[in-house]
């Protein structure tokens, strides 16, 4: 199942590059269209779900348990969707400052260290299988998040990009996903949390009152 991570990974930070590379070709502050970066997102969240079903990950709702409310695999597809394109659309909107994404996601990387490896101890209890497995995963990051971090201590030589942002955006609902703990990510990533409802109130105040 940490493979699932991987795609996660992997499929959200090859859209962001192309961002980010479209950006450096046209010499300007415009990306892909809204529509490209979307059906990308969309491919990857397919893939992970598709896979995430045949790897016998639950499908129910759950907090850090299973809730009992079952979305079968149309709903369950639904919030693959959601949770992979607002995580790292919420995680690309908190980058700026320097080292924020960056010490922030390894927090949640920290965090999510430790639920995996506590449910690999107690498999019968969590009912998650290969948590060990996403355990290191999720340590893999964290020591990249903060090899990034020392390296790019103030002041910052490079900027993140969306390929770094939405790569860890992705891999965090990923993480949360194969936990089986989604509805706890509005907890630990709350700061992007913040970050997104701050940029709706503002684009709505801006719109709609001036």
């Amino acid at each position: 199942k940490a493979m699932l991570a991987m795609l996660a990974l992997v499929g959200m930070g090859i859209i962001g590059f192309a961002d980010d590379f479209t950006k450096y070709a046209r010499r300007r502050n415009e990306g892909l269209s809204k529509g490209w970066k979307f059906t990308g997102q969309l491919v990857v969240a397919a893939l992970f779900a598709w896979g995430a079903v045949r790897a016998g990950v639950s499908t129910e709702l759950s907090f850090v348990r299973p809730l009992g409310i079952d979305l079968g695999p149309v709903l369950f597809f639904l919030l693959v969707l959601f949770m992979l394109t607002a995580t790292a659309n919420g995680v690309n909107l908190t980058d700026g400052l320097d080292g924020l994404v960056a010490g922030s996601a390894a927090l949640v990387f920290g965090a999510y260290i430790l639920i995996a490896f506590w449910q690999s101890r107690y498999p019968d209890f969590y009912q998650v299988d290969g948590a060990l497995d996403i355990a290191v995963f999720a340590a893999a990051i964290l020591g990249a998040s903060m090899a990034f971090l020392w390296w790019n201590a103030a002041p910052a030589k490079i900027i993140m990009g969306d390929t770094g942002s939405h790569a860890i955006g992705g891999v965090m609902a990923a993480l949360a996903l194969l936990t089986n703990t989604q509805l706890l990510l509005i907890l630990l990533g709350g700061l992007y949390v913040m970050e997104t409802v701050s940029v709706i109130l503002q684009v709505v105040s801006f719109r709609g009152f001036g």
